[in-house]
């Protein structure tokens, strides 16, 4: 299993690099509220504790959190997806402006907006509420998607897939975002879920986590096998390359007739690994399309997942926390 290093000047240099790069974020929007409030007793209707509410917040979550993430290191993205004509969604669509980024969010009025609500006391989380329909996605608004991408493909770097099984990155949707960014000369780089896992194919980069790797392989990974996974997954999805994030144990790549290359986690402290994932994606394809190989945009995506996991809520690391933890 390889381990050499990344020089520090050459992540640095990389990370100057992300200035302007135009990045597509298709996949599933979602708004993440958070209920912040103490708690100092128990309910006598039910063995819960009763919170008392204080504060409460939204930020943009899911493909939008991507999104927020690259635009936070200096990059260009243009999110794309769908959302409820609802309450939840003009929420959604106000904070999103708030940030300034360009978006085209299908409207679908027999949805409702994608919502995690996170209770949170004492620092703690203690109950998430979740609101959303997985059904696919009509064909026309696969239609209204890919029309749109055609496009834009001539402005931008790079297309990121993040898929948080909600029902917009369906087979069709896959496979024509794979072919558009392929003839056009994209990075196309996908961060799957369990349906579709390998339709994912002939990616620029494949990012799963290792408890979503092992769901669909049947089988526990560990340092001893890895060897074994890295050949499955190559041969599934056409030799694209790999990053699987595995926790608190870092990150492997694997690469077409290469050794599994390990990297260990650099996080000196884990306050909350929600959107830590996002964060992985955005900078790996940012680092590709600045042309990083893809054991650097894995390094460099490391780096960025330790200074995620020390921050509360899917917040974005900025330009300057990596450049410092770098």
């Amino acid at each position: 299993m390889g381990n050499k290093r990344v020089s520090k000047h050459r992540l640095i240099e990389l990370l100057n690099s992300f200035r302007h790069k135009r990045i597509a974020v298709v996949g599933d929007v979602m708004l993440d509220e958070y209920l912040v409030g103490d708690v100092n007793r128990i309910s006598p209707e039910a063995p819960v504790p009763i919170v008392n509410i204080h504060s409460e917040s939204i930020r943009p979550g899911g493909a939008a959190n991507v999104a927020n993430n690259i635009l936070s290191l200096n990059g260009e993205p243009v999110l794309l997806g769908v959302i409820g004509k609802d309450i939840a969604g003009s929420r959604l669509r106000k904070e999103i402006k708030r940030y300034g980024m360009e978006t085209f969010l299908v409207e679908d009025k027999t949805r409702f907006t994608t919502v995690k609500t996170r209770i949170i006391a004492h620092h703690q989380q203690i109950a998430r509420v979740d609101k959303e329909i997985q059904e696919t996605v009509k064909d026309s608004t696969n239609d209204r998607i890919i029309s749109y991408l055609k496009k834009i493909i001539g402005e931008l770097d790079g297309i990121i897939m993040e898929d948080y099984n909600k029902g917009l990155l369906n087979a069709r949707l896959i496979r024509e975002i794979v072919d558009i960014g392929n003839r056009y000369g994209k990075v196309v780089t996908a961060d799957p879920k369990f349906d579709n896992f390998f339709e994912y194919r002939d990616v620029s980069l494949f990012k799963p986590n290792e408890r979503e790797v092992e769901s669909i392989l049947g089988m526990k990974i560990d340092d001893g096998n890895l060897d074994g996974v890295e050949s499955v997954l190559l041969e599934r999805l056409n030799d694209s390359p790999v990053i699987m994030t595995r926790g608190e144990l870092g990150m492997v790549v694997f690469e077409s007739a290469r050794k599994a290359f390990i990297i260990p986690t650099n996080a000196k402290e884990i306050s909350d690994v929600t959107g830590a994932g996002d964060t992985v994606i955005a900078v790996a394809t940012l680092a590709l399309v600045s042309g990083a190989n893809v054991k650097e945009s894995a390094v460099l995506a490391n780096n960025a997942a330790g200074v995620k996991v020390s921050k509360f809520g899917a917040v974005p690391v900025t330009f300057e926390e990596l450049k410092e933890a770098l």
